[in-house]
């Protein structure tokens, strides 16, 4: 009789190592410069895998606590700032180039690719996808390509891999992990994963997949369950995961704190030895909102009924606030550095913590962007480059880049203008570039000042005439020698207004 789920074999079926695009490495004693010293479990003490290879997901949130790493995104404290670096990421301007600008193949190559990656339904929200790298340690999205009659090839749609459904085999063979939909279709082999099957991709599926990886992390030979981490790469959520737990503890602290004890103690006094009173005080504060009272018998003759409130400490509820805003600010800096870019903050006058702050987010994004940037060149371009017929040596010199933030138009202007007093020379495209201005046509009116050489003085007087200054002609050095004062009538300094 025939195996009922035959893909669940994976001796017989399913994608076996053979067949996947990184293959097992030879015996160590081959090895030499052009393969591995040693593959991610040999570099272990010991390691979980599957029967078909697949390794486990090293993420320390995912393993310990998969529902509530997914609440970690609904926190405030951390969508916001993540949010925040994910746009600035996504907002860089970009560009397709060849490294070899001789090369007339590669140069023209780079500006086809720049116009279908421009043609990409919604590509700033792709480049933000992207960024989840920054959170997860990973990110993929599968891209849909088509024949187009104009670029050759062009993206129609694509779609993002949630990290987590990520998952990797012992080389680093990328797979996606699958459900009951994907194995009821048939529609193609499934391996054996940790929690669900997965389908591991081959060479044709991988060249539609854009991976993005940062802070590759290699295995710990102590730790089990970190041989994923030089696939998977480790983002902030674990970075910042024992920090969220112990905000959460805290915030519980706090409103407990505040349910219980910040409306005051009700104490009910009533005469002592008599029931009866006890059991009215009873009544009496069973009806207030407030359910944190005590009852307390009063002997002698002063207050036999009354209720008392004793208000709580205000510095113990601070307390648990301050540690709050503490691990808040330590979550910040681990996802984006530092916390002056989204909080208040004291800087000291002329200490140039703002400046170093800055300049720390400023490090933050570069490097983001370069790592994008390189995992586009390897994984996007050149696989649509080979797709329009390229030769690897023209494919080769491709790279995708991202540049650096825009400056301060304010500062950079003040800056060309103390360079331009100086003597030096700007070009005018780079200046109107900054400031997001265009060429002005012919015959448009244009605001400006006039080039034009004066013929007069204001007065009438032409500039050859002697009433024009000291009769100097245009020429001529209007300054006197030294130890001599200036005729009447001369300019007593000479300017030049520049207007950069």
């Amino acid at each position: 009789m025939a195996d009922p789920t035959p893909y669940s074999n994976p001796t017989q079926n399913g994608l076996t190592p053979e067949k996947r695009p990184r293959k097992p490495l030879p015996a160590p004693v081959e090895r030499g410069p052009t393969t591995p010293l040693g593959s991610a479990i040999e570099l272990q003490r010991s390691f979980f895998t599957t029967a078909d290879k697949l390794l486990r997901n090293s993420s320390l949130a995912y393993r310990l606590n998969p529902q509530y790493q997914q609440m970690m995104r609904a926190d405030a404290d951390i969508e916001g700032v993540l949010r925040s670096l994910q746009v600035t990421l996504a907002s860089l301007e970009w560009s397709i180039v060849s490294s070899d600008p001789n090369n007339a193949k590669s140069v023209e190559l780079a500006e086809k690719i720049s116009k279908i990656f421009a043609s990409m339904p919604r590509r700033s929200d792709f480049v933000r996808s992207m960024h989840e790298a920054v959170w997860y340690g990973s990110a993929a999205t599968n891209l849909v390509y088509a024949k187009d009659k104009r670029l050759g090839v062009k993206i129609t749609e694509w779609y993002p891999f949630h990290p987590d459904t990520l998952a990797y085999d012992q080389r680093g063979n990328l797979a996606m992990r699958v459900g009951a939909a994907y194995s009821a279709s048939g529609a193609s082999e499934q391996n054996i994963g940790f929690d669900s099957r997965v389908h591991i991709f081959d060479e044709k599926e991988r060249r539609a997949i854009v991976l993005h990886r940062v802070f590759i992390s290699p295995p710990d030979f102590n730790d089990a369950n970190s041989t994923e981490a030089i696939y998977r790469g480790i983002g902030s959520r674990d970075v910042c995961w024992f920090m969220w737990l112990a905000k959460q503890e805290i915030l519980q602290d706090a409103i407990t704190y505040a349910e219980r004890y910040a409306m005051g103690i009700r104490v009910g006094y009533y005469p002592l030895g008599q029931d009866a009173g006890r059991t009215m005080m009873e009544n009496v504060l069973a009806n207030l909102t407030n359910d944190n009272s005590v009852l307390l018998p009063m002997s002698g003759t002063e207050k036999i009924y009354d209720i008392d409130i004793k208000e709580p400490n205000a510095g113990r509820a601070q307390v648990f606030m301050e540690l709050v805003n503490w691990f808040s600010g330590k979550i910040k800096e681990s996802i984006i550095g530092q916390s002056l870019s989204s909080e208040a903050g004291g800087t000291g006058m002329g200490s140039g913590v703002a400046n170093l702050h800055a300049d720390t987010l400023s490090r933050i994004i570069r490097y983001h962007a370069d790592a994008l940037a390189d995992s586009m060149s390897f994984e996007f371009v050149r696989v649509v480059a080979a797709m329009l017929g390229a030769s690897p040596e023209d494919a080769d010199c491709l790279e995708f880049q991202f540049a650096p933030e825009r400056p301060d138009p304010k500062e950079r202007l003040e800056a060309i203008e103390k360079f331009v007093a100086m003597g030096g020379r700007v070009s005018q495209a780079e200046v109107r570039d900054l400031l997001g201005l265009s060429e002005p046509t012919e015959d448009e009116p244009i605001l400006g000042v006039s080039t034009a050489t004066p013929t007069d003085n204001g007065n009438g007087a032409k500039l050859d005439e002697s009433s024009y200054g000291n009769g100097a002609k245009l020429d001529s050095d209007p300054t006197p020698p030294e130890g001599e004062q200036p005729r009447a009538g001369a300019p007593k300094e000479f300017s030049r207004r520049s207007w950069w």
